[in-house]
């Protein structure tokens, strides 16, 4: 039998679901491949950025439900795939979700600090996108749809990403310049729990990870107490920078990697 081949979108959900073993975790047999989702920016004769009106959709569109080569299945945006599943192209599954934070991106230098200080800004999004119509909806509270100026000339998301902002982190300064502590997984800890109550260590000290062994004592970091209803396969976070302690929630996969921090 042919390997199950999940044609990714330019996000990092699958990377994240393949690097945390969950795919595996369930014995699918896969590979992840393809998934060109569009065109990238276009410049004209005289050097000028054309806008350019084609984004996932139109992917879906070309390769008749996939984005470009033959998938057992592809993930976009909520409006893509219920646009492209109405119009028959392709088969929505509606019983997974991915539910990916977001944000309007600016230079950490920008005079921009406030959802009104975009009025009448040029925004770059993909066209019939994810970016173009919450980018919308997030800021038609601050503003008249008049206001809201969205260009589609950098096309989708890696052609942004081409503008290299110097991007702060929304979890605070210097957060991305955050080391592993000495000892710490740069991995989550998967653990099958019978049903229970532990203490996840917070410190990072412990010698029975991911588990507290008390050698948090003298310091000012508690460990998380958490119960297990019923036998479970868990990810528990081993980088120690999680916000959704005990659990992991991928923050290990933006700190720099540092074999002698402390």
């Amino acid at each position: 039998m042919a390997k199950f081949t999940i044609q990714p979108h330019g996000r990092l959900q699958e990377m994240v679901a393949h690097e945390l073993g969950f795919f595996a975790a369930e014995g699918l047999d896969y590979e992840i491949a393809g998934g060109n989702i569009g065109q990238t920016k276009l410049i004209d004769a005289s050097g000028q950025l054309i806008d350019l009106r084609s984004g996932a959709y139109q992917s879906y569109e070309r390769g008749k439900g996939n984005k470009g080569e033959k998938s057992d299945i592809s993930c976009a945006c909520h409006w893509t795939v219920n646009n492209a599943a109405a119009n028959n192209i392709g088969t929505m599954y509606g019983k997974a979700y991915a539910l990916t934070p977001g944000g309007i991106m600016v230079p950490e230098d920008s005079p921009i600090r406030k959802p009104e200080d975009l009025a009448g800004r040029e925004i770059a999004v993909g066209y019939q996108s994810g970016s173009h119509y919450s980018t919308i909806q997030a800021l038609e509270q601050y503003m008249s749809l008049g206001d809201i100026k969205l260009s589609f000339n950098d096309g989708l998301l890696f052609s942004r990403m081409e503008l290299k902002l110097n991007i702060a982190s929304p979890y605070g300064e210097g957060w991305v310049d955050q080391r592993f502590p000495k000892g710490n997984s740069k991995q989550p800890y998967f653990v099958e729990l019978e049903p229970d109550t532990y203490h996840w260590c917070a410190c990072g000290r412990s010698q029975n990870q991911p588990f507290c062994d008390g050698s948090h004592r003298g310091s000012n970091v508690r460990p998380i107490a958490f119960d297990v209803a019923q036998r479970e396969l868990l990810a528990l976070c081993g980088c120690k920078r999680t916000g959704t302690g005990p659990f992991c929630d991928g923050t290990h996969l933006n700190l720099k990697i540092d074999e002698k921090a402390d």
